[in-house]
């Protein structure tokens, strides 16, 4: 069975989620909350969104063999469009890594990549920093609701 990361945060705002984890109390908390749920790894730092080629440069980086677990983040927030992105992701990082990939989307591609990594068998994340909502479309209460709701699609 795939390992599941929860994000808490990332790039969003307050504005954007009033209950977002923030401060270190808050992180702590959601942190612990989101593992007792069922998440078994955690994510925390902030992303780069410059879209440059980073599968071609990391495959061809001194630090390929070096790495734990590469994340593979579907940037398409289609929810039509981001498979066919994640499959490309996918194509161009290639076969044989050392490390496990941990394939995930946001907004409205984050549940339909999701399901596509849970059957194709890459670790998966979830959290408020990735989507808003459950599966259904129904807001999160919080990182946990996100989990269950994962864990629910395995």
């Amino acid at each position: 069975m795939p390992m599941l990361q929860v994000c808490l945060n990332g790039s969003r705002r307050r504005e954007q989620y009033p209950g977002l984890p923030v401060g270190p109390v808050e992180l702590t908390a959601a942190a612990r909350a989101a593992v007792e749920a069922g998440a078994e790894d955690i994510h925390l730092h902030p992303k780069d969104r410059k879209g440059t080629d980073a599968a071609t440069r990391f495959r061809s980086s001194l630090f390929t063999g070096r790495v734990v677990r590469v994340l593979a983040e579907v940037t398409d927030h289609g929810p039509r469009t981001a498979l066919a992105t994640a499959e490309g992701l996918l194509r161009d990082l290639g076969d044989g890594l050392a490390a496990p990939v941990l394939l995930h989307g946001s907004d409205g591609g984050a549940w339909p990549v999701l399901r596509m990594a849970v059957g194709l068998g890459p670790d998966v994340r979830i959290g408020l920093e990735d989507v808003l909502h459950t599966p259904d479309g129904t807001p999160a209460a919080d990182n946990a609701t996100l989990v269950r709701a994962a864990l629910a699609l395995r």
